[in-house]
Order: structure tokens, then sequence, then C-alpha cells
């Protein structure tokens, strides 16, 4: 059985929402308050209703590891590659963005 993970998770001004059949969508929303905006977030940013800026893809679950590709929000060509794990209602990203040669190691991504 494949293993899914399901729902929005967000870093800063980063967020992703993973869907039961392997898809995910990527934005930026800057301003974001949990304590108000997380409502609006679950009715607004979903894969139906694809706006400029939001990104999809396929990811992968294997036991807590998880991993996938995105490309830059800022127009390059090149892909930015994300792995780590799935624990405690967290993921647990490092990151190696193609574009920039740069390496993030353990951001953090919580759930709304």
């Amino acid at each position: 059985m494949k293993q899914t993970i399901v729902g929005i998770f967000y870093n800063d001004i980063q967020f992703f929402r993973f869907y039961r059949d392997g898809i995910f969508i990527d934005c930026l929303i800057k301003g974001f308050d949990r304590s108000t905006d997380t409502e609006k977030l679950y009715k607004n940013f979903h894969r139906e209703n694809m706006v400029k800026g939001v990104l999809q893809g396929i990811y992968t679950l294997n036991g807590k590891k998880i991993a996938f590709s995105t490309f830059n929000h800022f127009g390059d060509d090149q892909s930015i590659c994300h792995e780590g794990e799935y624990k405690n209602d967290r993921l647990i990203l490092n990151s190696l963005d193609h574009n920039t040669g740069r390496r993030v190691q353990e951001r953090v991504f919580i759930r709304c």
C-alpha cells in the first residue's frame, strides 16, 4: 500500500499542501497569521483553484522519509530538491537549489 501524507505545512512564507494521491502544491505567502488565516488558507489553497505562482509536483513517502522536487518561484528553470522526514506532524527537510547550489539543512515545516 502506498504511503501518503495529507495537509498543509509551512515555514515562514513557503507552503506545501500534500494530497493522498501523491500530488503536492507549493506556494509562497507573505504575512500569514496562523491564528487568523488557517481557515482561509484551507479554503483557497487547493489544486482545483491553481493561480499564478502555485507550483505542482509529485512526492514519495517511504516510512518517515519524504522526497520531492519543485521549481524555483522566481522564474528559474532548475529544480529545488527536497528530502527529509515526516514525524510528529512536522516535515524536516534538507533542500538543494540547483539554480544556486545553495543547500538548506533541517528546515522545519509545521502543519497548519
